[in-house]
């Protein structure tokens, strides 16, 4: 089994999670809790853009790795200092509770 290096996480990420609120009118708004903070490393794995509606879209997928979080499912997000990543697959490596793999594409 790999080894993970602790010397190759060094981007610290925020693990964050929604809340419901529902205002006077009725609408629910969503806000955004700080749940855990991470050590990971951030791969980059595609870049994509196109034009839509006349407007020049991105899109930004990577790979994040981390030691395993048990609490983390595809309903979070992470947070990278400005950046908003939401989470698209999880992967247990090697099934041993060791190493968690996050592909995440960036919101715009």
């Amino acid at each position: 089994m790999p080894r993970l290096r602790s010397g190759s996480l060094r981007q610290r990420i925020e693990v964050q999670s929604a809340s419901e609120a529902q205002d006077s009118l009725g609408s629910v708004d969503y806000t955004w809790s700080t749940d855990a903070t991470r050590w990971c490393s951030i791969q980059q794995l595609s870049a994509d853009e196109r034009k839509a509606h006349d407007q020049l879209e991105g899109s930004n997928t990577v790979k994040i790795v981390m030691r395993f979080y048990d609490g983390l499912t595809i309903s979070n997000r992470l947070k990278y200092g400005t950046r908003i990543f939401g989470i698209v697959s999880l992967q247990n490596e090697w099934e041993r509770d060791h190493v968690t793999s996050v592909i995440a594409v960036e919101e715009q």
